[in-house]
């Protein structure tokens, strides 16, 4: 199964130390992760972007909602343990401790943000971490939309500059050139992949809106590749690929390769590599320091 959101960890750590005892951390966690049957992936799946696991991050959140509320002490980085009102609550026997249940204690919720009145009573499937991820993976996805929107205004030369200009960012050697002209059997860019030249890669670029790219396209390409004996070569485009593209370009022979690159793996490598992008605002967020404290005691 995979990790359960925080909402549904409350109520099953609050149950780990309803013994009365002082838990550690890891001792209460581990529990914890037994009960709800959790594999080594799903105890060692990673917050997109942090070094800090899904599951570590959603049951700090689930015993720092319970602290708040009052059902669980841990003064100081000491050992929790729990109150009498935890106790209290589990003799009710909730079928879920969420946000909406910890509303009643109401010096939590006047001081605490996860369980701020000015969000929706139900809304307590996310940790604030996880809300901030799903709102940057909004900004991304309408940057991608408007790249994708602006090449498709982008003349069919400055499309083969982009994609010139965005190999050189790649680290593609020190020398990315435009071939041009109409003998250029549909090689767009050539990659020099070292200063001297001793290997090259072949680039085509096409500029397409709504047409997939066929197999019968990637085989033309092959067959520039070899009337210029090159080995290696690029397909990038605007559009898609079809999978029967797809397998063609995955079947070759003799030891070519070609890398095929659509539009959205484009836009993605144009935002990681900062063509036609530039830095937005940049936030930083601090967290709290545990070893500090830790080396404090």
């Amino acid at each position: 199964m995979a990790v359960p959101q925080y909402g549904d960890l409350t109520l099953p750590l609050l149950e780990v130390v309803k013994d009365g005892k002082n838990w550690e951390n890891h001792d209460a966690y581990a529990k914890l992760s037994e009960i709800l049957g959790l594999s080594d992936d799903d105890m060692t799946e990673l917050m997109p972007g942090k070094n800090i696991t899904v599951f570590y991050s959603r049951v700090s959140f689930a015993k720092s909602a319970l602290k708040r509320a009052g059902l669980i002490e841990a003064p100081n980085r000491r050992p929790m343990h729990i109150t009498q009102r935890g106790l209290d609550v589990l003799r009710e026997e909730p079928s879920r401790i969420d946000r909406k249940y910890l509303l009643q204690f109401t010096e939590s919720a006047d001081r605490s943000e996860d369980i701020d009145n000015s969000r929706p009573a139900d809304e307590d499937s996310e940790t604030p971490d996880e809300i901030m991820r799903r709102g940057l993976d909004r900004k991304r996805d309408q940057l991608y939309s408007e790249l994708r929107d602006e090449l498709q205004d982008v003349s069919d030369k400055g499309f083969e500059r982009l994609v010139r200009d965005l190999c050189k960012k790649m680290g593609y050697g020190d020398s990315a050139s435009l071939t041009g002209g109409p003998g250029d059997r549909g090689i767009d860019v050539v990659i020099h992949e070292d200063k001297l030249g001793l290997g090259e890669i072949c680039i085509q670029a096409k500029k397409w809106k709504d047409a997939k790219i066929q197999p019968k396209d990637v085989r033309d390409f092959v067959g520039a590749l070899a009337a210029t004996n090159t080995k290696k070569g690029i397909f990038v485009t605007t559009s898609f690929f079809t999978d029967e593209a797809k397998r063609a370009a995955a079947d070759l022979k003799d030891g070519t390769r070609v890398i095929l690159i659509d539009g959205m793996r484009l836009v993605k490598l144009m935002d990681e590599h900062r063509v036609g992008v530039v830095e937005s605002e940049n936030i930083t967020i601090n967290r709290l320091d545990g070893d500090y404290f830790e080396q404090l005691d």
